[in-house]
């Protein structure tokens, strides 16, 4: 009984990431958008992760005195260093999507998504 019950949760978890779109379905080749829109999802994340660090570390140096209090830690502006990894990130989010995204339709990117011809 135990094994059973068990059984049905992880099939009901399964069940439940594949209703939303947590686990793709395998069997058909991901289509130019659905490339693009992981590409998206993966370059934003580490994009987001990469500057909020470079952010904390100017902060962190800011309130140890390493650097002017009135430095900008927001916009990196007048801390070179942060503006270097800001910089170095936005490229690398730039590539990575010219790469996953050059043939995507951007259309068909919006959320939603296109209604197909029962759009007005």
């Amino acid at each position: 009984m135990r094994n059973t019950l068990t059984c049905l949760r992880v099939l009901a978890l399964g069940l439940t990431l594949v209703a939303t779109g947590t686990i793709e379905a395998r069997a058909a080749a991901p289509t130019p958008e659905a490339t693009c829109r992981r590409a998206i999802q993966s370059g934003l994340s580490r994009w987001l992760l990469t500057v909020s660090a470079a952010r904390l570390r100017c902060a962190n140096d800011v309130a140890a005195g390493l650097l002017p209090g009135a430095t900008d830690c927001l916009s990196g502006l007048d801390e070179p260093r942060l503006a270097r990894v800001v910089a170095g990130a936005g490229t690398t989010l730039r590539s990575g999507l010219g790469g996953a995204c050059s043939s995507a339709d951007w259309g068909l990117l919006s959320y939603p998504g296109p209604c197909g011809g029962d759009a007005t």
